[in-house]
């Protein structure tokens, strides 16, 4: 959906990538790094690789992120370690990194719709950790700076805090540090992320280098204790917990989606908590709340959500969509209940048709044969290919945890992409594949369908 610069929200994130994406920058001097190597050059890996590369202190996490392919050399045959990395590019290399599939819809000015890098854009915001300018562009190929990176790697993974300043301070150019980025680096530095230079700077303004971006990035994911949060996508309606009681208490036959602007903004409704009620597949709600303290002293997503009813143009049936993590955290109403919290990194007003876009492995099947079954693998294709197998409509059986099977029907087009592959393939039993789409009940909105064979 369009963001709102009215809405503080999008002001906040957007006022946050301007920091983050926009200042000027300059060159590595080749002598430190931010990986914690002490600037020393590395072994040479192999004489295939990149000669640019060879001696170079960060020739190791080079050649490792190389190999799995998240990023490439030019097609000189160089790798440029010292040249410096675009917003658009590092977006690239981190998806690639973390493997993130999910999408949301983006609306920049200057990303054009067939641009290279715009299903990245769109898979970052959906993860959370961007957001565009004020005025509604992104400048995706702007150089990106070593403090802008420090705070995108403090919002994708969990962060352990370290003391206020406890590592920052210890260098001589600290005071360089934009506040946006304090904390961010300080983390950073403090998980051994990043590292100073031997003159005892940190270089917070510094254009960061392709060299160093691979090498923060392969520091982040292979460190111990280093994990990436799961991102879940959220749709349903913004609601507060004293609403949601009285909304879903089936003597007053409503649902959260009648609840007004007006009632949402009252003082008695915000210290309830804000959070979202998500539609469940029987007709019912289930209410998960944000997290922040509640209002009069609202902080995080608390303050998110406010903000949203104060500027959204509707007066009820406010539809939103979250994306966050959700942690195993409770916490408890006025009135006793226990809600899971998510820890937001999104709120947009509306529902998107991107979000929640994933793979799912599993075997295909019908919706007739294969939910009786307790193991659907089973069957054979000459079952799916009969005339009531086929009228069931198609589908996906996917093994859990615990040894059991959930079956998820396809929707029209998932089914008619199945079809062709019960008609193709060779396999005796039914075949293996990897269906991409988004969930909708237990109905997969499909976008593709491949057999594996």
């Amino acid at each position: 959906m369009k963001r709102k610069s009215k809405s503080l929200l999008s002001a906040l994130m957007g006022l946050l990538m301007v920091m983050l994406l926009a200042l000027p920058v300059a060159a590595h001097t080749g002598d430190a790094d931010i990986s914690g190597h002490n600037g020393q050059a590395s072994e040479n890996i192999s004489s295939s690789r990149p000669s640019d590369i060879q001696g170079h202190w960060a020739v190791q996490p080079i050649a490792v992120w190389l190999d799995k392919g998240f990023i490439t050399s030019y097609e000189d045959g160089t790798f440029k370690p010292e040249a410096s990395i675009s917003r658009a590019e590092f977006i690239a290399v981190l998806n690639h990194s973390l493997g993130l599939s999910a999408r949301t819809n983006i609306d920049y000015t200057d990303v054009p719709a067939d641009a290279w890098y715009a299903e990245d854009l769109q898979k970052a915001q959906a993860a959370g950790y961007i957001a565009g300018y004020a005025d509604g562009t992104f400048k995706p190929d702007a150089s990106i700076l070593r403090a802008e990176v420090a705070q995108i790697i403090a919002a994708v993974f969990k962060t352990n805090e370290c003391e206020p300043d406890d590592k920052i301070s210890t260098y001589k150019d600290s005071g360089d540090i934009p506040a946006w980025a304090r904390s961010a680096f300080n983390y950073g530095l403090c998980q051994k992320i990043f590292a100073g230079y031997p003159d005892n700077t940190v270089r917070p303004l510094n254009q960061i280098t392709r060299a160093e971006a691979v090498a923060v990035l392969y520091q982040a994911i292979n460190s111990p204790g280093k994990t990436v949060p799961e991102q879940t996508f959220f749709t349903g309606y913004i609601e507060d917990e004293d609403c949601f009681v009285w909304h879903t208490d089936p003597a007053n036959n409503s649902n959260p989606g009648n609840d007004s602007k007006d009632c949402l903004s009252m003082a008695g409704c915000a210290s309830s908590g804000y959070g979202i009620a998500v539609p469940q597949g029987d007709g019912s709600y289930k209410f998960y709340y944000f997290d922040g303290s509640f209002a009069p002293n609202a902080t995080g997503a608390q303050v998110q959500a406010a903000e949203l009813i104060a500027n959204t143009a509707k007066t009820d049936h406010i539809e939103i969509t979250v994306t966050g993590t959700l942690t195993g955290d409770t916490k408890t109403a006025a009135d006793g209940r226990n809600y899971p919290v998510i820890r937001v990194s999104s709120i947009f007003e509306g529902s998107n048709s991107l979000v929640g876009i994933q793979k799912f492995s599993g075997w295909l099947g019908d919706s007739d044969c294969s939910p009786k079954k307790s193991d659907p693998t089973a069957m054979s294709t000459e079952c799916l290919k009969c005339t009531k197998c086929e009228a069931s409509g198609y589908g996906i059986s996917i093994k859990q945890a615990d040894g059991t099977f959930k079956y998820y029907k396809f929707d029209e087009n998932g089914h008619n992409l199945a079809r062709q592959i019960v008609a193709a393939t060779t396999q005796v039993k039914v075949p293996p594949i990897i269906a991409e789409g988004s969930l909708d009940g237990d109905i997969l909105q499909v976008v593709s369908v491949i057999e594996v064979k």
